[in-house]
């Protein structure tokens, strides 16, 4: 099972070409927090502050995440580990990116532009996990399903980072969901932080 992280980079990755979109670093980031809530490492209180729990978590990313957390002796604001939670990991995106690519969903291809200057793809190997993902978001946004809470998340996290379009094929799919992807969005505190 891909964590919520996993799953939002790879909505935030186009396909074709291997490469994200433009708010990928604030939705990757607001998907760290939200995973790091599900699993009751990080509480947030009355005003939005962020505690961390003391226990690992297992997983190399959301680890980084939850030490960088934990170092503050006072509390940051949740907007304000949206905004600098990757420049304090530098290695959240290509940990997930890594274990992907492991795991076969990713390919990695390294490319030079004018013989000079290289940079890396990462085209998608498998295409199922991210078909469930999107089918199991279609269900909720065009079909009325009840979404499970990490789903709502996704969905949330999505919308915040103006990213509908991963899932929502044309401007009439948008306009059938846009009520619930405004509700979902407005009642997710991390989702607003993003925002």
């Amino acid at each position: 099972m891909l964590s919520l992280p996993e799953e939002f980079l790879l909505l935030a990755l186009d396909d074709q070409k291997g490469s994200f979109t433009t708010w990928t670093d604030y939705g990757l980031a607001g998907a760290v927090l939200l995973e790091l809530l599900i699993r009751d490492a990080i509480t947030v209180g009355p005003k939005n502050e962020v505690r961390a729990g003391s226990s690992p978590q297992g997983d190399a990313a959301l680890d980084a995440a939850l030490a960088a957390i934990g170092q503050l002796k006072k509390p940051k604001k949740l907007q304000d580990w949206v905004s600098s939670l990757l420049g304090r990991c530098k290695t959240l995106k290509p940990t997930m990116l890594s274990d992907l690519v492991a795991r076969g969903v990713l390919r990695q291809e390294e490319h030079r532009f004018l013989r000079v200057f290289a940079y890396t793809r990462y085209p998608e190997a498998d295409g199922a996990p991210e078909d469930e993902i999107v089918g199991r978001m279609r269900r909720v946004l065009l079909e009325g399903a009840e979404p499970d809470g990490r789903t709502a998340a996704l969905i949330g996290l999505l919308h915040g980072c103006q990213m509908d379009g991963a899932v929502l094929r044309n401007r009439t799919e948008r306009k059938t969901a846009k009520p619930l992807l405004d509700r979902i969005a407005k009642g997710d505190i991390v989702s607003s932080a993003v925002t």
